[in-house]
Formats: structure tokens, sequence, C-alpha cells
């Protein structure tokens, strides 16, 4: 009996020729569609991947404002990690486009040529794809790059550059106006020197060899010592000026009060030094003039002795006794120089008070000198670092960026075609249906026969199944074509800066695209087939149709 169903196939593939080749040619188109696109995004994805490996795509980067001295990258890579500069100069060209400068790259986010070869000497340069491809830019044309002119000697992409934004957190990349270009170390050198508009742009690239953490790094380059005035950063140095600038303020002020509270001691000692000094001179000038005031008193006939303690009381009685104006004005001079010793005594005393006050002052300065450290790193709790920015791959959108672009179409054709799969072979399972109706008393006659339900399933079942099986053959094939996976990598080729990518199907691509429709049409095509091929085989004879009873209301 299976025999005599087989030779039936032919036959309802025959008579119903037109409709089956419209639904193999939709199942081709679908297939085609979805391989095309998945097989596309996974040639993107693992491709990427791959040149990543081969041309040693970097773990991360990071930013300082001036460059690390020979001792830090010593440090860096003894702990186990691989660093590369790849400082740039941002270069306007013609005041419309920006052509970022670089050094040709030695040991990671090697250049990738689609086209030339390296930039080895001056003159020359290595643009990047995109850049080169919107802006018409062919092997031998020039490029005038800071006033020197140079020669496009290379066309290719680098892995830390798969999206060419100018920003990490630019959202679009525009390669008309921003494009990579690598030239040799004294080229390089030479633009820089030339250039004085443009600040040149610290950063490195890293490669971890599984000994050093990305966190300790970070924290090692945190921890490095730098001369942030050497900062060429406007907004950096205007932040510097309202913080440490602060502190910077506070601590000389504390040191100048020192420094001048200990040149004011050292003044005042020298002072109460020579304090007594001063007096004596003081004392021998006043008792000059005494020994002077008694000599003209001998010659006036007046025979007594002037003396520091009773010389105003003498001279007041000689003047009343003579009223002469010469007395009068000896008294004056006496009592002048009397007022200049005294004088002297008492600045002199207050030296000494000035010495004891000046010594206390000075040790408080210095005192306040030596913990003003202390204090002052409670009062300004801030921490200056080199480091500007620390990204990993994984974070940088630079980065794979075509494999992210790609991955939700991979996800979503493979989902798609499982939905329009079972679409199509629902419709085909209702084309079967019409069929058994049409069929209904022979198979009935077959079931009287003895002829088992799960032979009629097979024999509804397998046109279905072949139809799907074919279509998806057929659509696998042509998605393989230039106008399938190829055709559909070209949209990643036209915004993204990635190497030529080749083509191919993966395993399990394969194996979906052969095995699912078939499976898919075989499980829809049961669960609708079985419940008809479910009747008895008398309802089947007399082609009974299920009637659904009307109630009328009134």
């Amino acid at each position: 009996m299976n025999k005599v169903l087989r030779k039936r196939l032919p036959r309802d593939l025959k008579s119903n020729f037109m409709r089956y080749l419209a639904l193999t040619f939709l199942i081709v188109m679908c297939m085609y569609i979805v391989i095309s696109v998945v097989g596309a995004a996974d040639s993107i994805i693992n491709g990427t991947d791959v040149k990543c490996i081969s041309n040693k795509c970097e773990d991360g980067e990071f930013g300082v404002f001036i460059p690390l001295t020979d001792e830090q990258t010593a440090q860096i890579e003894k702990k186990g990690c691989t660093l590369e500069k790849k400082f740039s100069m941002d270069i306007d060209i013609k005041g419309e486009k920006t052509l970022r400068v670089m050094k040709n790259r030695q040991k990671i986010n090697l250049i990738d040529l689609d086209e030339g070869r390296l930039a080895d000497k001056k003159g020359e340069m290595v643009i990047e794809k995109r850049f080169a491809e919107v802006n018409g830019y062919k092997m031998g044309d020039t490029i005038d790059v800071s006033g020197r002119t140079l020669e496009i000697v290379g066309i290719g992409s680098v892995p830390d550059y798969d999206l060419p934004v100018k920003k990490i957190s630019d959202t679009a990349a525009e390669s008309r106006g921003f494009g990579l270009a690598f030239v040799d170390n004294s080229q390089y050198d030479e633009i820089c020197e030339n250039n004085l508009q443009a600040a040149e742009e610290y950063s490195y690239a890293y490669l971890l060899n599984g000994k050093l953490s990305e966190k300790k790094m970070k924290s090692m380059i945190k921890d490095f010592s730098f001369d942030y005035n050497s900062v060429k950063d406007k907004f950096f140095q205007e932040t510097i000026k309202d913080t440490i600038g602060k502190k910077d303020d506070l601590l000389a002020g504390i040191t100048d009060l020192n420094t001048g509270a200990k040149k004011l001691n050292d003044v005042i000692k020298s002072l109460d030094e020579n304090s007594s000094a001063l007096t004596m001179g003081a004392e021998k000038i006043f008792d000059g003039f005494i020994s002077q005031a008694n000599t003209s008193l001998g010659a006036m006939g007046v025979n007594k002795t002037l003396k520091a303690d009773n010389y105003g009381k003498i001279l007041d009685e000689i003047y009343t006794q003579t009223k002469s104006e010469d007395i009068k004005s000896l008294k004056t001079s006496l009592d002048d120089i009397k007022k200049y010793l005294d004088g002297t005594k008492k600045y002199v005393g207050g030296i000494k008070d000035t010495t004891n006050a000046s010594a206390k002052l000075y040790d408080g300065t210095a005192k306040l000198d030596k913990e003003t450290n202390d204090i002052i790193d409670d009062l300004f709790d801030y921490k200056i670092d080199n480091l500007t920015e620390f990204v990993k791959a994984e974070d940088n959108p630079r980065i794979k960026g075509a494999a992210a672009d790609v991955l939700i179409n991979k996800q979503a054709g493979i989902i798609a075609g499982v939905i329009i799969m079972i679409l199509f072979t629902y419709v085909i399972s209702v084309f079967v249906i019409h069929q058994i109706q049409k069929e209904s008393s022979v198979i009935g006659a077959l079931y009287a026969l003895g002829v088992k339900k799960r032979d009629l399933l097979k024999h509804y079942i397998a046109l279905p199944t072949v139809i799907c099986l074919i279509g998806g053959i057929l659509g696998t094939l042509a998605a393989m074509t230039p106008l399938g996976m190829q055709h559909q990598m070209q949209d990643s080729y036209n915004y993204f800066s990635i190497p030529k990518i080749s083509a191919s199907i993966p395993l399990y691509l394969l194996i979906y695209s052969i095995v699912m429709p078939p499976v898919v049409s075989a499980i829809v095509n049961y669960l609708v087939i079985n419940k008809r091929l479910s009747q008895p085989a008398l309802s089947l004879i007399k082609n009974e149709q299920k009637v659904t009873d009307v109630k009328k209301s009134i």
C-alpha cells in the first residue's frame, strides 16, 4: 500500500504544480534573504575577530596629560603588559576635513593594508580606507598636511578605528570629514614641529599578558607623579588654579610667613645684642655734657658740682640768683640729653620684650610650617593624576563596531526565518487539507481496507517536506552567490572601516538552512493534518462536514 501511495506523489505534484512552484519560490526567497543576512552578519563578526587577532587589536587604551617617562613605562611593562604609544595630532585639511596623523604601529593595532605599502620615509603616508573612498583619494594622490605635501602609498584600516569616529562619544561616523593617516617617525616629528595650532594628544594602547589586571594598571598610572604645571590644557589649568592652586597659595603664604618671622626675629635679636652698647653710648654722651657744664660753672666762679641726679636743682637755684640766660640754656641742653638717655633706656627695654615676643612668633610659625602638610591635606582633599581616560576594548565603540552593528541582524534573522517558515508551511498545510477533503471518500475506503493513519500522514506530509527541503537548499545556494552574503556585507563596508573579509557559511547555519525548513514543515503539517485524518472511516467515506449550530434569537 505504501508503494501505491508513493506513486501518487508525482501525480499530486503535477496536478498542483503551479501552486507548489509558487510556494517553492517563496521558500527559496525566504531562505535566500535569511541566509544572506545571517551569513553576512556571521562573516563580519567572525572575520573581524580573526582580523583583530592577526592585527593584535588592543585590550584597551588610556590617555594622559603628559607622556609617561621611560621609567614609568618600564614599570608597567615589567608587571606583564605591552604598551605602545598612539600619539596623534589632528590636522585641518583645507578647513573642511580633519586628518588624524599618527606614527606607524609596531606592536599593537597593526595596519591592515588593502592596497600599497607602509610609509617608510618622509613625504609618504597611508590613509584610512573609508576616508579615501568617500573623498575619492587613490594611490599616488597627494595631500597637503601642515605645509608638507604627502603622497598616498597605502590604503588600509586599523582595528582600533573599526568605527572611524573622531571622539569615542560620537554616535555616527562622518568619513567625509574625518580620517586617519599613518606616517613614519621622522615625518610625524616634522608635522608636530610645523603645526602650532593643534595640540598633540597623548594616548597609549595596551595588551595584557595575563599577569597584570586592568584595575592594577589603572591604579599604577594614577599613582605616578607628574608635573601638572606643564600641562597645556587650559581647562585643566583652570581646574588646577581652583583646587591645587589654592593649596599651593596657602602653602606659599605659610612659608613666607615663617621666613618673615625668622628675619624679624634675627633683626630684633641683633638689636638686643647691641642694646647695651647703645645704652652705654647714651650714658657717655650725658656724662660728657655734665662734665662740660661743671667746667663752665667753674669758669663762672660757681663752686658746685653737677651730677645726673642734681643738675636740675642746682641750675634752678643759680638761675634764681643770677637770672643768667646761659644757665637757663645750659639746663635746657642737659634736659634734652637726659631725655635722650631715658628714651634710649626705654627703647632698649622694649627691644628685650620684643625679642621674647618675636622668638615666640618664630617658634609658632616654624611649627605651623612643619605641620602644614597634614593641615593642608585635611583642608584640601584633592588628588590630581595624569590619567585623562581609561577605556577597555569592550567598552570602546570604535572597536568591533561592525560586529556589534550586525549582531541584531544575526539574532533577528534566525528567529524571523523560523517564523516565516511556519507561516509558509501552514499555507501548504491548508492546501493539503483541501486535497484531503476532495479525497475524503478515497481515504475512508483506504481506512476500511486496513491502511493505517500514520501511512497516510507520511504520504500527505512527504510532498510539503520535500518542497521545503528543496527550497531551503536552493535558497542557501542563492545566498552563497555574489548577490547573497557578499552583497549584504557591502552595507558594513560602506560605513565601517574594516578589512576585506571572505563570506562563508558556518556549519550551524548550513544545518539550519537545510534542516529547519523540512522539520518545521513536517511539524506544522502533522499538527494540522493529523486532526483531519483522525475522523472515522464512515465519516470520511460520506465526506461529512462539521456542522456548527447557530442559535437565532428573536
